[in-house]
């Protein structure tokens, strides 16, 4: 079975939970719209297998975007050597340039969280977070803090420097 295969399997019991949940959920609604007499047992039953359901579709849907995120580092092909010209997105002014080492710190990050261009965004009171889980080097850290400066949000743009 390939990695694709797999993921798509989790992806596919995810969504039976889903539905399955919805279907559970709106028995119960007309059950009790009809008027019918419902055992408090029965109820128990479905209210347990609903939690169970929903435990089961988090747990799948956790596995399902890690086997992404698994699949999008296999993937991940390191940037050529060389400096790299960091552009602010929003007003296109050049910021400054950065190494590929940088540049390669960042994108691992980020691929961790999805994104997968060639642009970084953050809001400035997540800057210090990031640096502070994130532990980059002193240079990349001060670069960060430089650009943020005086920014609610920063979109950082990247592109190999011509020579």
């Amino acid at each position: 079975m390939t990695k694709e295969e797999t993921k798509n399997i989790w992806g596919k019991l995810s969504d039976i939970c889903f539905r399955s949940m919805i279907v559970s959920f709106f028995f119960i609604v007309f059950l009790f719209t009809v008027g019918l007499p419902i055992p408090h047992e029965f109820c128990y039953v479905v209210l347990l297998s609903l939690f169970v359901l929903t435990v089961l579709f988090i747990i799948l849907s956790s596995l399902k975007e890690s086997a992404i995120i698994r699949q999008k580092r296999k993937q991940f092909e390191p940037l050529p050597e060389g400096l790299y010209t960091i552009t602010d997105a929003l007003t296109k002014q050049g910021i400054g340039k950065l190494s590929n080492t940088h540049v390669d710190f960042l994108r691992k990050k980020f691929l961790e969280q999805g994104m997968d261009d060639n642009s970084f965004c953050f809001l400035s009171e997540i800057v210090e977070m990031f640096i502070d889980t994130e532990n980059p080097d002193e240079e990349l850290a001060d670069f960060l803090r430089q650009s943020i400066k005086g920014k609610d949000v920063m979109e950082l743009f990247w592109e190999k420097t011509q020579k």
